[in-house]
């Protein structure tokens, strides 16, 4: 497992990938305008959409700047929301965003049962019933609802995305719910609602909602304006950093001294490596300067150039190649990893937490039951930024990849690992196959060998019987002279002549035992075929489970081979054996032909 030093546990300069957090507001540079500008947006309006492309630090707008603004003073309550994604990897149900909103509302306080409100409404449960909870418990009645990454709302149900639209126009535009004006109004006719009550629940609170929403997500807000008809009336567009504005990023945290207890001490930029940075992030067509892309360069600058080789005033040359940054970044993180540790970060990253050029996210249980990656892995990829990690609403660890810039980095890596891992495999097939290649021409050399030699003993058999049958042919002449010649022992001819017939019939039967024994021979070679052709399918079927049908096909026709043409006549078993294989063969054929 990756060491963490104690160095590590101090403070970056640069959060990196990750969006900026509250507690790094000394830190977030070049938002002035933004800042003033969406503040007083949201303390005219009562509803705000904050807009822009991803990357261009919508969250570390609110989280940095706007929201310590607020804590500055105590009059406003905050409560800053993300709903959580929807995955098909998680087994375990997430929140609807109705529930994830009432658990922000309604976690920290400690609910007074035996309360007027309480006893009143005890079975309620919506978000102006929390926000009254609060309003009653605090005694606050100024609150601001941040909906950070808005977009993540639309990826759950239709009917959840209602149920919140809807219970939050109830919060929004009316004193009290209708559904409880009746109710009310019946207690004050019987007296049994207080003074103090009834004019608790009919005071309205001041209450401020600001969506955050990737600007090519905005049209999807178009499914609220239902019940919010002025939600898109009132907005603001968080564009990409100005020249001027992203010099103070790159300049200005790097110029602290080290009362942060920083993990470098404060180091410098020259003009010339500056220009280059710029030049290097900003988008070739507007000239326009991610706040991401930034903080990756200047987070490599801390970590690397100033981190590791100790350079304190980074220049042009120092700098290096910009257009590499990112993917170095990335690599670098993982390079640092121990060899047990990459393959589980790679698998975790690049098939687990993104998809495409989406990001998935996942819980630390998943993420350890199934993927087997020990904490300790998660804290170092997580403090790298290539990781953030948050609590949801349902009080679950979860994890995601830092940013969306990041995935052009993370698919390019991935694609030449996978890459190296298919030519590996595909090496180790070749290989593979030609080591059975040549285990096959060493079988039939060995086989043909086998049968050279059967063919040279069968040759030594039948040179035997010519010479018996030369030599019967021999005898039967001489007992005919001698019968002719020697008439008068014709009785000693007719005995030759019985030992010659006698030595002809066992000439007969050593040729017809010569032939039986040849056909028992060609009958074991063909059952011997049989088997190297059931060999030979089984390799095509293991083939095919790998998805390599040309292989599989090439083995199928090399069975075919062997068992077509049998030049002698089979017993019933092995010709059923022989008909049976040869089925199997066409059907695996045909499997193959629709499946390549």
């Amino acid at each position: 497992m990756a060491n963490l030093t104690d160095n590590s546990l101090k403070k970056n300069r640069y959060p990196g990938i990750r969006p900026f957090s509250e507690q790094d507001n000394p830190l977030f540079f070049g938002r002035t305008t933004d800042l003033d500008d969406l503040s007083r947006r949201i303390f005219i309006r009562q509803t705000v959409v904050l807009y822009g492309k991803s990357g261009y630090g919508k969250s570390s707008l609110i989280n940095a700047g706007i929201i310590p603004e607020l804590k500055k003073s105590d009059a406003w309550t905050y409560f800053s929301i993300r709903f959580n994604t929807y995955s098909e990897k998680e087994t375990v149900k997430n929140l609807t965003p109705v529930e994830t909103v009432k658990k922000r509302f309604s976690e920290s306080l400690i609910v007074d049962q035996h309360s007027a409100f309480f006893e009143m409404l005890p079975d309620e449960n919506s978000f102006w019933y929390w926000i009254k909870q609060n309003q009653l418990i605090n005694n606050k009645t100024k609150f601001i609802i941040f909906f950070d990454q808005f977009e993540e709302l639309f990826t759950d149900s239709k009917e959840d995305v209602s149920d919140f639209s809807e219970q939050l126009a109830e919060l929004l535009y009316g004193s009290i719910p209708v559904k409880y004006r009746e109710k009310i109004n019946e207690m004050v006719k019987s007296n049994t609602i207080s003074d103090d009550l009834h004019k608790f629940i009919y005071e309205k609170p001041e209450i401020k909602v600001v969506f955050s929403i990737r600007a090519d997500r905005l049209s999807l807000m178009n499914v609220l304006t239902d019940r919010h008809p002025t939600i898109l009336q009132y907005h603001y567009e968080l564009d990409a950093l100005k020249e001027d504005d992203a010099v103070l990023a790159i300049v200005e945290p790097a110029k602290l001294e080290n009362e942060l207890d920083f993990k470098t001490p404060p180091f410098a930029y020259t003009p010339a490596a500056i220009t280059k940075i710029l030049k290097g992030i900003a988008n070739p067509r507007d000239k326009k300067i991610e706040a991401a892309t930034l903080q990756i360069v200047c987070r490599y600058v801390e970590d690397v150039l100033v981190d590791e080789n100790k350079h304190l005033l980074i220049t042009e040359d120092i700098l290096g190649d910009v257009n590499y940054i990112f993917q170095q970044y990335y690599e670098n993180t993982l390079n640092k990893l121990s060899a047990q540790e990459k393959p589980k970060a790679h698998r975790l990253i690049e098939d687990e937490l993104t998809d495409g050029e989406r990001r998935n996210t996942l819980t630390d249980g998943y993420i350890k039951r199934n993927l087997a990656v020990p904490p300790g892995l998660l804290n170092v990829l997580e403090q790298s930024s290539l990781l953030r990690k948050e609590i949801d609403a349902s009080g679950r660890l979860i994890y995601e990849i830092s940013h969306d810039s990041l995935l052009p980095a993370i698919n390019e890596v991935a694609q030449k690992r996978r890459q190296g891992e298919e030519d590996e495999k595909k090496q180790w097939l070749e290989k593979q196959l030609e080591e059975q290649r040549l285990a096959q021409i060493k079988q039939q050399e060995e086989e043909k060998r086998e049968l050279e030699l059967r063919l040279e003993v069968e040759k030594q058999r039948s040179d035997e019987l010519e010479r018996l049958n030369a030599r019967a042919n021999t005898s039967v002449r001489m007992a005919i002279i001698l019968a002719i010649v020697c008439l008068a022992v014709a009785f000693t001819a007719v005995i030759f002549k019985r030992q010659a017939d006698k030595e002809k019939t066992e000439a007969g039967v050593a040729e017809k035992r010569a032939l039986a024994e040849d056909t028992t021979a060609r009958r074991n070679l063909y059952e011997n075929n049989l088997l190297k052709a059931s060999d030979w399918i089984n390799k095509a079927e293991i083939f095919m489970k790998s998805n390599d049908y040309p292989y599989a096909k090439t083995d199928l026709k090399r069975a075919d081979s062997l068992i077509r043409n049998p030049q002698i006549v089979l017993s019933p078993k092995v010709d059923a054996e022989k008909q049976q294989l040869q089925r199997h063969i066409i059907s695996l054929l045909k499997n193959c032909d629709e499946k390549k």
